[in-house]
């Protein structure tokens, strides 16, 4: 071959053209690739910044409708109500009021809370207070008997009993009489005894009304105002300290009217039980 046939070698710029028209394909694509990756990763971006901002502001409502009802007072709808004290109190007195029942029975009536009962004894029955031989017609007795099973209170027609006038104990309120005392004193000298001064502190008793008369009770024990329809609390002492003359109820002993019971109160009651019996005894109320 001659040196005129021989091909002329191919420059450097055309062997360059050429790759580069090669390769230009594979570019694009991985261009294309790197912009697809770019726009998810922008999108995912904003999505999650979009949730973010959403939940923040969520929250900060939340906590401004928090705020607004502290400072208005107010509550959700689901929210669970407190009673007040002021509704409880109301609420505890219907139920009590609902739980009583009226007794009424030959002689008299009364309020009485669930379980407690009132037992009338008549025509001499119900009592160790009356002497024999004698004819006796009316309410000789009455027991207050509590839901233990206790006769809390009992009253009994008293008949043909007696005593000395004087008084061994003299029971001091700080309304008693200072006259009612000196009777006191001058009484119980025939019989040779000198009374002893028992105090009863103000706030240290109960007091209400028992068939018309005024009583105070204290712990266990019961007084009644010997002077009743003055500015005075006497309490009856001696042989009446337990001895009631109880007008508005009767009895007929030997064909003569009386109303002379004497009272009791069990020392095996609660305090809860005697304050259940105030109540009881201050309803009752005697048949005309």
């Amino acid at each position: 071959m001659s040196p005129e046939n021989t091909p002329a070698p191919a420059s450097p710029q055309t062997e360059t053209v050429e790759k580069t028209k090669a390769s230009g394909p594979k570019t694009l694509v991985i261009a294309f690739v790197l912009m697809l990756v770019a726009a998810l990763c922008f999108a995912l971006g904003a999505g999650a910044m979009w949730l973010y901002n959403r939940q923040a502001e969520n929250r900060a409502e939340e906590t401004d409708a928090s705020s607004d009802s502290d400072e208005d007072g107010t509550e959700d709808s689901d929210a669970i109500e407190t009673p007040d004290a002021n509704e409880l109190d109301e609420e505890s007195e219907d139920s009590e009021e609902e739980t009583l029942t009226e007794y009424e029975g030959d002689y008299l009536s009364a309020s009485l809370p669930e379980g407690w009962t009132i037992v009338e004894y008549l025509d001499g029955t119900g009592t160790d207070m009356l002497t024999t031989g004698v004819a006796y017609f009316g309410l000789t007795g009455v027991e207050l008997i509590a839901p233990s099973g206790t006769p809390v209170f009992t009253l009994e027609a008293v008949y043909g009993v007696g005593g000395p006038d004087g008084c061994n104990e003299y029971y001091e309120f700080s309304d008693s009489s200072a006259a009612y005392y000196n009777d006191i004193v001058a009484v119980s000298a025939e019989s040779g005894i000198v009374p002893t001064v028992v105090p009863i502190a103000d706030g240290d008793y109960v007091e209400y009304e028992f068939f018309e008369r005024t009583v105070r009770r204290s712990g266990s024990t019961l007084y009644w105002d010997y002077s009743d329809g003055d500015a005075f609390f006497n309490a009856a002492c001696g042989i009446n300290f337990r001895f009631m003359a109880i007008d508005p109820l009767n009895y007929i002993a030997g064909g003569v009217a009386m109303s002379a019971y004497q009272f009791t109160i069990s020392p095996l009651a609660t305090e809860a039980e005697l304050e259940t019996m105030d109540t009881i005894l201050e309803s009752m109320v005697a048949y005309e």
